[in-house]
């Protein structure tokens, strides 16, 4: 017995240092992917030497430094960017590469939530209606400010938030009235397709009746979203991205007690219900900016933490780390290709979400393929 149980530890020991090499060699990877996108041009297909452009990495920190903290250096600013080749085209590269890290982490790690909560490797946001009122939102936002609507990301958020903030009580207030202390997965996931084609047929049936211009506007939204180019748009994004991220980091120990039944975990210790409402708040928010300020990659929300739980396993710790590293690493690599096609063709038919579905479609049709497939 004494045997077996060291003969155990040692399999969990063994288990643990190969997960953080797998770890450590996605981290690897995705600095490597980090540092050549910052380096591709944004006027043509081509790359910015890497001593310039760590220069104008430092110059643009220094800039942002001396504003800060009002010092001299940012009286001089013209001609400090004007003795820097091509700078601008590294701070418009270094704002859309940071997004781009940013979102895909936070999306996969929102489809991590959902999959953990619905104890099913297929559960997305768009199961509860979530994305569709993401596009309701942006509906809203464009009919009440026309073209106007692609300079306001703060009051853009605002609105799509409290749009699927709304969808989301009235699924779960469905859930909980038919399931009682509980979350009624089956009842809220119907209640959820529901709202999403009720929403879906409202989003086409008033695009009918839409001006050119706010049809070219609201299609723009979707299928790139704001960025991070202009100011007041990285506080936008970052906020409300902590303000969701931090609790799940702070709760990562408990959510493996949401794999039990309720009745199981009550016995431990744990209230399910109130680990799954603060969880899918948190993860609905994240779905919410990353859609809002990326473009449609609501596919990365599927396929990521499907890949991450059968390299990882299903503890909810090893799945937030993996998730962020992979998701942010497989955006990357996207919006790499998105960029090398775009100005290959010269046109901008591939966007980020393109590109996401293009390649998540038939890896994740492989991935079943060979039989990681079920919730372990």
């Amino acid at each position: 017995m004494p045997a077996g149980r060291e003969g155990y530890r040692e399999r969990i020991e063994r288990d643990r240092k190969e997960r953080r090499r797998r770890l450590g060699l996605a981290a690897g990877v995705l600095a490597v992917l980090f540092c050549f996108t910052l380096c591709l041009r944004t006027t043509c297909l081509g790359l910015i030497p890497p001593g310039q452009e760590l220069v104008n990495l430092y110059t643009m920190f220094r800039i942002f430094f001396s504003d800060v903290f009002h010092t001299s250096f940012a009286m001089d600013r013209k001609a400090v960017m004007a003795s820097c080749p091509l700078y601008q085209e590294t701070a418009g590269r270094f704002a859309s590469t940071v997004l781009t890290v940013a979102a895909g982490g936070v999306l996969s790690l929102s489809g991590a939530v959902y999959q953990s909560i619905f104890h099913n490797p297929l559960a997305v946001p768009s199961m509860l209606g979530v994305s569709g009122a993401v596009n309701t939102g942006m509906l809203i936002l464009v009919l009440l400010y026309s073209d106007q609507a692609m300079m306001m990301a703060a009051r853009g958020e605002i609105i799509t938030v409290i749009t699927a903030f709304a969808v989301l009580a009235a699924v779960i207030l469905y859930g909980r009235f038919l399931g009682g202390r509980v979350f009624s997965v089956v009842e809220m996931l119907i209640a959820g397709s529901i709202l999403a084609r009720i929403l879906s047929q409202v989003f086409t049936l008033v695009q009918r009746y839409m001006t050119n211009d706010d049809l070219l506007t609201l299609q723009n939204l979707q299928l790139y979203g704001y960025g991070l180019t202009r100011e007041g748009n990285a506080a936008a994004f970052f906020v409300p991205v902590l303000a969701a991220l931090i609790p799940l980091v702070l709760i990562r120990f408990s959510m493996n007690a949401v794999a039990f039944s309720a009745d199981e975990a009550r016995c431990m210790g744990f209230n399910t219900f109130r680990l799954s409402l603060l969880s899918l708040i948190c993860g609905t928010l994240l779905v919410v900016v990353a859609v809002l300020f990326c473009g449609d990659i609501g596919m990365l929300a599927l396929m990521i933490p499907f890949l991450c739980r059968a390299l990882f396993g299903a503890d909810f710790r090893n799945q937030l780390v993996s998730c962020l590293i992979f998701g942010a690493g497989f955006l990357l690599v996207c919006r790499i290709i998105a960029i090398c096609c775009s100005f290959h063709h010269g046109t901008q038919f591939f966007t980020l979400g393109t590109i996401v579905s293009l390649l998540t479609a038939p890896f994740f049709m492989f991935v079943i393929a060979r039989g990681r497939r079920g919730w372990n």
